[in-house]
């Protein structure tokens, strides 16, 4: 692998736009929201939810659809302005053209391969010298050990990516952590803050938005500091049910079950404030660990 690695991904196209200016109920050009315009094609159905009307796309300009108003069992009506459009499929005529050809492009996510040390030794003479905890050198090794994974797993969720090249020929590398992708992602939809107030509203609203655009499992591993575990355990009686689970990551993990999908509750202890209260100590992440890997530099 190399330092910079990246990978591809690729959600599936929305069908949502809106109608920022609005439109008459005999206009045949609506304008969409900026930059939406390429979403459509050409016999495309559009439905308008605030009035149920149903139009079809004849050609598009830009952020400009050509179209025909009520095609379907309501007629044209009054488009308010900033009411939302759906795409709900597309209609051919029998003996048709094929139609436009339209392609949904993938995205290059990268990251760094971020360098970590944790040097230790001791003199000579230490090295040679019994301690009541024995020889200091294979002390040190596993006391060490421990503290350099702690070190790589506090980079792993809170670090953010960057690159310094102003030192020639000794590039300095920092990774992207965790917390930074699910914010630059998903813009707080899977971030759960208990700063303030945690309330079973907020946990069903965080519910619901993290399992809105899952395409697959029904299940997320919440990693969660002990404050957001203790409001979970006391929100449990009510709607959301904790459930004791297998023990998973060689910790105890314990499953939260809601309408829309099952969390996979663990306690991580990095998740936490500092002595004047501020940190992440009311934090709770959604990751699903299948998608997640660690590259390394072989």
């Amino acid at each position: 692998l190399n330092s910079k690695f990246e990978w591809i991904e690729k959600d599936e196209p929305s069908k949502w736009s809106a109608v920022p200016g609005g439109a008459t109920s005999s206009a045949t050009t609506i304008n969409v929201t900026s930059g939406t315009g390429q979403q459509f094609a050409p016999h495309d159905i559009v439905r308008v939810p605030l009035t149920g009307e149903v139009f079809r796309v004849v050609s598009i300009a830009t952020d400009a659809l050509t179209v025909v108003r009520g095609v379907g069992e309501t007629v044209g009506t009054t488009i308010a302005a900033n009411s939302d459009v759906r795409i709900i499929g597309n209609s051919y005529g029998e003996g048709a053209a094929v139609g436009t050809e339209k392609s949904h492009q993938e995205t290059y996510p990268f990251n760094f391969a971020e360098i970590f040390r944790l040097p230790f030794g001791a003199t000579g003479s230490e090295a040679a010298s019994e301690n009541y905890t024995g020889r200091d050198r294979p002390r040190q090794r596993i006391e060490k050990s421990r503290e350099f994974r702690i070190l790589m797993e506090s980079a792993f969720l809170f670090g953010e990516r960057a690159e310094d090249t102003s030192a020639p020929g000794s590039p300095r590398r920092y990774t992207r952590g965790v917390l930074q992708w699910l914010e630059v992602a998903a813009s707080g939809a899977v971030l759960l803050d208990a700063g303030g107030a945690l309330t079973e509203s907020e946990l069903e609203n965080f519910a619901q938005n993290v399992f809105q655009h899952v395409g697959g499992s029904g299940t997320r591993t919440l990693f969660a500091s002990p404050l957001v575990c203790s409001v979970i355990d006391m929100l449990a009686g009510a709607r959301l049910q904790t459930v004791p689970s297998d023990t998973t990551y060689g910790i105890a993990v314990r499953r939260l079950i809601s309408s829309h999908g099952e969390f996979l509750v663990v306690k991580h202890r990095l998740l936490e404030n500092g002595p004047n209260g501020n940190g992440y100590g009311g934090y709770a992440l959604a990751v699903e660990p299948s998608s997640m890997a660690y590259r390394f530099l072989r």
